[in-house]
């Protein structure tokens, strides 16, 4: 008979081949999950259906989805005869005046953009997978319309008290915000530091 200790040890040693085998198992259909994965987004890739900025000659975009051609972009040595259209002619009252100097750059992306590999580094995989395909109807960029908001920055306790930061900083430009707001009152301005505000809040109206 065999003893009881004996098939104690047994069932263990079989318990952990069963668990073993099952983690393999496992690992081997995630791995082959991934493999059909990437087979389909190089075959979508192939097939035209990413991406492709195309660059018209006023200079702005057009997106083109996978009904494009493989390659499908217009490639351009020079850009500077579009740098005069890009460039601010009037500025409205209360916007940033800061001169800005055109950039000069020695490397132009759509010259670059076809020589770019994008594709899975070996053994390494993301839940979602490498390349985002995004199936939708062309469509013309827009210009950038870029709104800047002033941010506060206080440090409750950074190099001093908070309190004496408070009284020091903090006081004093929460008022000023306020009496400017109050002459402007088509700016904005987000404040961040909750602590302080609640505690300029609190304090005796003068």
């Amino acid at each position: 008979m065999v003893s009881r200790s004996l098939l104690s040890r047994i069932i263990k040693v079989t318990t952990l081949r069963l668990i073993l085998l099952i983690g393999i198992v496992y690992v081997f259909l995630i791995w082959l999950s991934y493999k059909h994965l990437e087979r389909n987004m190089s075959h979508m890739q192939q097939k035209g259906q990413v991406f492709r900025p195309k660059i018209k000659q006023d200079g702005s975009f057009q997106i083109y989805a996978k009904e494009c051609q493989k390659i499908h972009y217009t490639r351009h040595n020079d850009f500077s005869q579009f740098s005069d259209s890009l460039k601010v002619k009037s500025l409205e009252p209360g916007v940033c005046h800061v001169p800005v100097q055109p950039p000069k750059p020695d490397i132009q992306m759509e010259e670059e953009w076809n020589d770019i590999g994008v594709g899975y580094p070996q053994y390494v995989y993301t839940i979602s997978g490498w390349i985002q395909v995004i199936d939708v109807p062309n469509y013309d960029a827009k210009p950038l319309k870029v709104i800047i908001v002033p941010h506060s920055h206080q440090d409750p306790g950074w190099r001093e008290t908070f309190d004496s930061y408070f009284n020091s900083y903090t006081r004093s430009t929460l008022d000023y915000i306020v009496k400017f707001l109050g002459e402007n009152p088509t700016w904005k301005f987000i404040w961040s530091e909750v602590s302080y505000l609640e505690k300029w809040f609190n304090l005796p109206s003068s």
